[in-house]
């Protein structure tokens, strides 16, 4: 599972985002809302462990040994992988954790923010299978929205909304969700990632309304694959799982939502 990859792209794409790309072989076999644990400092500088611990990244996509991954910049670690090179190698571990279960049912795939990263791959899958299914991205901002654009390769019916109104419909991601479950001729079932304020309030709806939904939940990690358990969430039953091996996507009646961290 450990690799060495080769940078291709690391590029911003707007709103602090970057899209990264990898040659991976190891990441060819991944499943849609799985990840991978990356080491953001450069093998060309300091022979440092500064900063100790990975990074873990939603994979964006996957093409062939291509890996994709968006990222947002926003502490010392993910600002140290924006300033990697093409043709710089790359530490990677993955890839790892639990994905979403595709069905047969048609899909509604809801990203908020940084949260579109697992969507994107999976509306490939969903493409490729020949599926009936639609893609809505929230943001706080349209320029947050940049990559929405990647999203037309796999589904013409794409719907954005942002806080500010400045691309697409003004409001939450949440608010167009009824709306368009009620455009499907047969039940969608529901693929979501974002805050979790926004998980939170789709469960709330899909309790509501009877909606299927996966959701994957963004966690800081440690390890990556279960041992430190850093990254536990609790669950209805009253025990608690560890994101990064039992999740990150877990069908949404099975979290706790009133509880954040374990």
């Amino acid at each position: 599972m450990p690799e060495i990859g080769e940078i291709i792209e690391n590029k911003p794409i707007g709103g602090d985002y970057h899209r990264l790309v990898v040659r991976s072989k190891a990441l060819m076999d991944s499943s849609p809302g799985q990840f991978t644990h990356l080491l953001v400092q450069s093998p060309k500088g300091p022979n440092t462990w500064d900063p100790l611990l990975r990074r873990p990244l939603s994979i964006y996509d996957v093409d062939g040994e291509r890996a994709s991954f968006l990222y947002k910049t926003v502490g010392r670690g993910t600002k140290l992988l924006a300033n990697r090179l093409p043709g710089e190698t790359i530490d990677l571990l993955g890839p790892l954790g639990r994905g979403f279960k595709i069905t047969s049912a048609p899909a509604l795939l809801i990203g908020g923010g940084v949260g579109a990263a697992p969507m994107l791959f999976l509306a490939r899958k969903l493409h490729e299978q020949g599926r009936d299914f639609v893609v809505l991205l929230g943001a706080k901002t349209g320029e947050e929205l940049a990559f929405a654009g990647d999203f037309g390769k796999f589904s013409s019916h794409l719907y954005l909304v942002t806080d500010d109104g400045s691309l697409g419909s003004c409001g939450l991601v949440t608010d167009s969700v009824p709306e368009l479950v009620a455009q499907f001729k047969i039940p969608p079932k529901l693929y979501a990632c974002g805050p979790i304020p926004m998980l939170s309030c789709l469960a709330g709806l899909a309790a509501q309304h009877n909606f299927t939904l996966d959701v994957s939940l963004e966690a800081k990690m440690a390890c990556g694959v279960g041992a430190c358990l850093a990254c536990t969430c609790f669950l209805k039953d009253g025990s608690t799982a560890r994101v990064c091996a039992d999740g990150p996507v877990f069908p949404y009646e099975a979290i706790e939502w009133g509880r954040r961290d374990g």
